[in-house]
């Protein structure tokens, strides 16, 4: 067994299951997987020392190789797990539609990329845009271009949502210390 780009592999075996079960999905896919490889191990790790090192390619590589298969595919399974978590929340949040944005569009664009920015919200930036519009229940246009305005601002005013914020939690503090005293 040759070193193989797993993620790449990944892709290429999906592809191939999903032509012969199209009926099935990834997660169908990656538990199937993980039977194969959890079996495979097993099987090598019953087998007596001595024979795991009996051909030109030891079957104790072979092994180390379809356990970064197995590992691969189970840390595969628990992003998708967060994932369908994420969306059945947002599906619920959205059902309930108990959320509403009172700012404008540009407003919640320049928040979210924010947090994007940050590091506060992990994932693919479209991806991310598109749970907020579920959340919020607001379609947000054209969300490069006012990115890209956000980059021409000046800098006294280049982040103006956020700085307002800033002021109101600041003013929110401020007064909540106030009465404490």
């Amino acid at each position: 067994m040759k070193q193989i780009d797993i993620k790449a592999h990944y892709y290429d075996l999906l592809d191939d299951y999903l032509k012969d079960y199209p009926n099935s999905n990834e997660k169908e896919f990656i538990k199937n997987e993980i039977d194969f490889y959890e079996d495979f191990v097993k099987e090598f790790e019953e087998m007596p020392f001595e024979k795991l090192y009996d051909n030109e390619y030891s079957k104790e590589k072979q092994l180390i190789e379809y356990k970064k298969y197995l590992n691969y595919f189970k840390d595969k399974l628990r992003t998708l797990h967060k994932s369908e978590t994420l969306v059945n929340d947002v599906n619920k949040i959205t059902d309930n539609n108990i959320l509403q944005w009172y700012g404008s569009k540009s407003e919640l664009i320049e928040l979210t990329k924010a947090l994007i920015e940050n590091g506060n919200l992990k994932g693919k930036q479209e991806d991310i845009f598109n749970t907020i519009q579920k959340i919020f229940n607001i379609k947000l246009n054209n969300i490069d271009q006012a990115i890209t305005k956000f980059n021409s601002r000046n800098q006294e005013n280049e982040t103006k949502f956020l700085d307002s914020l800033k002021s109101s939690l600041s003013k929110y503090i401020k007064t909540k210390l106030e009465k404490n005293r």
